[in-house]
């Protein structure tokens, strides 16, 4: 597609409603509309749009977070650019998750596909500027303590949810806690799609006084001790397990991948030697194993500087 030119034009039939729903998004938030309401009013079209995965949609699946890449105003795949390891995933040894890492930009795999661009440079840039816009106003503002950047963190930060959606309990008004969900109105699948009807808040203060007196007959007790103490000792039995586990792991998995490389590289040498044409895709398999490779690689050397530099013996 050559710059400047309508990007619905090149939209299958399939994909033409899609579009034209990330096409209007980019094109409210531009001219100044939040993401809770561009997310409140798709909720509410007749016929129902669909948000990701088919849930309904969220203000924050609009927004995302711009230096990681997510949400629905940062997927550069709109723009026909395709981004491979911008994070790498790790499992979390005592919850058994997997948690992401954002990896260093110049490890990042970069590629320009022009037939998957929906959204023009020009609306792409006037997104940009606008959150800059959002952010820099955050930043300097100092009045409104609601603003996230300036959200102070209390005792309870964090860790409070609604008892009826499970959504999220938060700073609502002026040292009181509500259901965010509510507040942003937003449906929520498992109530049948409606918006949260928990209109309850309470005041901070007595909450977390409610909290700090338990906290000594709960926590404290000796029962309570034990079991913390023996929660300790596993973790770190599991710590020392993996400073094992792991470097092997890593090993093997590097093994397996010089194994294609060889196989993948004695394919492309049969067929160069019998006069066949190159096959792209063979190339670009060979480029990506070799990206995990040294991925790979690099993970197992921060790994063994971390292990010397806290003293551990395992090799």
């Amino acid at each position: 597609m050559q710059e400047g030119s309508d990007p619905r034009a090149q939209q299958t039939p399939r994909h033409e409603a899609e579009a034209r729903i990330i096409i209007w998004i980019f094109e409210e938030y531009a001219k100044g509309r939040s993401p809770k309401d561009i997310a409140v009013e798709l909720n509410g079209r007749i016929p129902a749009v669909p948000g990701p995965r088919g849930a309904k949609w969220r203000d924050t699946a609009i927004r995302g977070h711009v230096s990681r890449g997510t949400g629905i105003l940062n997927n550069e795949l709109y723009i026909g650019r395709v981004v491979w390891n911008r994070r790498e995933y790790r499992k979390n040894p005592d919850t058994e998750k997997r948690v992401a890492r954002p990896n260093d930009r110049d490890d990042w795999v970069v590629r320009e596909q022009s037939d998957l661009r929906i959204v023009s440079d020009a609306l792409w840039t006037s997104v940009k500027k606008r959150q800059l816009e959002v952010e820099q106003s955050f930043s300097h503002t100092t009045t409104n303590r609601l603003n996230k950047a300036h959200r102070p963190q209390y005792l309870l930060s964090g860790i409070l949810e609604c008892a009826h959606c499970y959504g999220p309990y938060a700073i609502m008004a002026k040292d009181r806690y509500g259901c965010t969900n509510r507040k942003k109105k937003l449906p929520t699948d498992h109530l049948g799609g409606i918006v949260c009807t928990n209109s309850k808040t309470i005041n901070r203060f007595e909450l977390e006084e409610r909290v700090v007196s338990a906290v000594p007959d709960n926590l404290l007790g000796a029962d309570n001790l034990d079991r913390i103490n023996r929660d300790i000792k596993a973790a770190v039995a599991r710590g020392q397990q993996r400073a094992v586990v792991e470097p092997e792991r890593l090993r093997t998995e590097i093994t397996a991948i010089v194994t294609k490389q060889k196989a993948i590289g004695e394919k492309i040498a049969e067929r160069l030697m019998a006069g066949h044409a190159a096959i792209p895709a063979l190339d670009h398999m060979l480029d990506e194993l070799e990206h995990q490779r040294l991925t790979l690689a690099s993970q197992l050397a921060r790994d063994a500087i971390n292990s010397r530099t806290r003293g551990d013996t395992t090799p």
